[in-house]
């Protein structure tokens, strides 16, 4: 690995560099953020009959209650949602990609802005 690895865990955000060491990264600001992708099985699939059924629901409080981040055209998503990670540039925003190839940056207020298409399958997203 020649970059640094940023691990988000339960406990902070941990950088991870070549070498295999790690450091806590000063990050109070995400630690009660979560958010997630749902959809009824790991398997579901923008072709599957009316679609995948996906959602985004984001948590401030550590998973004690949660609210939705799908728009009008994602409650429920037709496409899955694969390779979330925090979006570096808005804080409790994602970015995310899906099964149809696209690449969406998602706000905290739930406002979907598309940022790439007509990719395969985008399982992982970084920002480097």
């Amino acid at each position: 690995m020649n970059g640094q690895l940023l691990a988000g865990t339960t406990k902070g955000v941990f950088a991870i560099d070549g070498a295999g060491s790690t450091q806590t990264l000063e990050a109070r600001h995400v630690r009660d953020l979560v958010t997630v992708a749902s959809a009824p099985t790991a398997f579901s699939h923008y072709k599957d009959e009316g679609g995948a059924h996906a959602a985004l629901y984001r948590s401030d409080d550590h998973g004690q209650s949660w609210r939705s981040l799908c728009d009008d055209a994602h409650l429920p998503s037709p496409v899955n949602f694969h390779g979330l990670i925090a979006d570096p540039d808005n804080v409790g925003g994602v970015l995310v990609g899906t099964d149809t190839g696209e690449v969406w940056q998602v706000s905290d207020d739930a406002e979907w802005t598309e940022l790439g298409s007509g990719l395969p399958l985008v399982w992982s997203l970084a920002v480097v």
